[in-house]
């Protein structure tokens, strides 16, 4: 299911780097929600940085070094695609570079959205809010993931990236609902509230708008009625998945 939802990100351009349309490559790094804003995290959500020490593609951190700020490591099959790349450490193993630059997770961060280690001895988050505000092309406009403002996103939960709200909750899809139409009412819509969106919004490839049997609006991801998990209390948190039927909407 996250490869599938990494090849949609890939044909929408919210992964950091480009493949051809219909690309079934796992990138190591996405841009999701962190506290810090949007950044590039790794499979996992945890907040990938940048080293100021590092100079023309090769990475300076080693030894205790690299025990604080560990390499993203390559797996041995993996290749090298757009901005993504691969460069051999002195040590003789291999790690991402990102645009470049090398890029590492901080042992500092202990969990999926964690920034600990911002501005920390030289290392920074790689930062993509600017790219994500620029990326108005025709093209973005006609890519097949391009969000609904206000509506929802992908974001970091405990689980990795998944779709969230704009403030963070993770959203949630039901099995049991069936050719875009909720089957969650009632006592459910009290435990699984439904993403409330107006009958008239304007929804795109991704998101699109149902309506429910008491006639509200409801967004919907891929034609599945969009939750939240009412014990679900902060940013991130997923006690919902895989509970009466509900899923991560991923």
């Amino acid at each position: 299911m996250f490869i599938k939802t990494m090849s949609r990100l890939i044909m929408a351009g919210t992964l950091l780097g480009a493949l051809p349309a219909g690309a079934d490559t796992m990138l190591p790094g996405v841009s999701a929600q962190t506290s810090a804003g949007m950044s590039l995290v790794d499979s996992k959500g945890m907040t990938l940085y940048t080293s100021s020490a590092d100079v023309n593609g090769k990475s300076m951190c080693n030894g205790d070094c690299s025990a604080n700020w560990v390499p993203l490591a390559v797996a041995a099959d993996a290749e090298a695609s757009g901005d993504w790349t691969i460069i051999t450490r002195d040590d003789g193993t291999r790690m991402w570079a990102f645009k470049g630059h090398p890029v590492y997770t901080s042992i500092a961060d202990k969990a999926a959205g964690d920034v600990l280690g911002d501005v920390q001895n030289g290392f920074s988050i790689v930062g993509i809010a600017a790219e994500t505000t620029a990326a108005t092309t025709e093209e973005t406009a006609k890519a097949d993931l391009a969000t609904v403002e206000g509506a929802a996103m992908m974001g970091v939960t405990v689980r990795g990236a998944a779709w969230v709200t704009a403030s963070g909750m993770t959203l949630y899809v039901y099995e049991k609902d069936d050719g875009g139409k909720s089957m969650c009412n009632d006592d459910c819509a009290v435990e699984w509230p439904p993403l409330a969106a107006p009958v008239d919004a304007s929804g795109n490839a991704a998101l699109t708008v149902v309506v429910r049997d008491d006639g509200t609006g409801q967004w919907a991801l891929y034609g599945r009625p969009l939750y939240t998990f009412v014990d679900d209390k902060a940013a991130g948190e997923v006690r919902g998945d895989n509970i009466d039927g509900f899923h991560l909407a991923m």
